[in-house]
């Protein structure tokens, strides 16, 4: 860590009640800035057609990874038997 992120993480991470509090925005201090993330001036909510696809495209084709280690998995046990 660089001397900014290490004073930047303990001041997030710090312990005590009010500091825990601060990392998520809220604290006597958050008023003035302190412990909030810095904001895109535009932040969009959704995904694009084009984004849902390629996101649900990716999902998929882990599923059906998983359900290859499954298949063969079960196939090992079943050998040893």
């Amino acid at each position: 860590m660089n001397r900014y992120t290490e004073s930047h993480h303990r001041r997030l991470h710090h312990h005590s009640h009010r500091g825990h509090h601060r990392h998520y925005g809220g604290g006597r201090r958050a008023g003035r800035g302190e412990g909030r993330q810095p904001r895109a001036a535009f932040q969009r909510r959704f995904f694009s057609r084009e984004e849902r696809i390629a996101g649900l495209e990716l999902y998929l084709n882990d599923l059906r990874a998983e359900a290859r280690a499954v298949e063969e998995k079960l196939a090992r046990l079943q050998a040893a038997d």
